[in-house]
């Protein structure tokens, strides 16, 4: 296991090298990265906001069947049968016990759901941060482009190229993974 050890972390030590050599390629990696924790939050919260409507409609199942066994209990009590009454009493009190339990899942969901949604504000707001910079970058890249070959426009054309370019790389490293 050693050898296969070493021989990651000179890969990874090699792509590192290589990523640092390449900034906008290093960007594109770090957006993509951002990107797929931006995808894997949404999901999350969806996830989240799926069992927050199953659980709020158990709790509604169980108020209801509370209420049911709440009547019984007095149906119970004014035909003479203690003996239903208390048998019922059991059953409502099993019944709110499952229900604070449900709420206490509830409150559980809603604390994860506030925290998944600020997680997936942070993500966003790092992804447009990172896209920011990169057009930057790339605005930066064509000026000094067009400075360097003598005329004003920038040249679009070798702008496209390099971006295929590196995307065709980023590809290329994205399968080696």
């Amino acid at each position: 296991m050693g050898v296969w050890e070493d021989f990651s972390q000179f890969l990874e030590g090699r792509l590192e090298e290589f990523l640092e050599k390449n900034p906008r390629l290093k960007l594109l990696v770090l957006l993509e990265n951002v990107r797929q924790q931006e995808a894997e939050a949404e999901q999350q919260l969806t996830q989240c906001q799926a069992d927050m409507r199953r659980i709020q409609d158990e709790i509604v199942a169980v108020a209801r069947d509370v209420q049911k066994w709440q009547d019984r209990i007095a149906q119970a009590k004014a035909g003479g049968r203690e003996d239903l009454a208390q048998a019922a009493k059991e059953r409502s009190d099993a019944l709110l016990r499952r229900g604070n339990e449900l709420w206490g899942q509830m409150s559980v969901l809603k604390e994860q759901q506030q925290q998944t949604a600020a997680m997936l504000s942070r993500i966003a707001q790092k992804r447009q941060e990172l896209e920011a910079h990169m057009a930057a970058q790339q605005g930066e890249t064509a000026a000094r482009s067009a400075r360097s070959m003598g005329f004003e426009g920038s040249d679009d054309l070798d702008a496209r190229f390099r971006d295929w370019e590196l995307e065709q790389e980023l590809e290329r490293l994205k399968r080696r993974k």
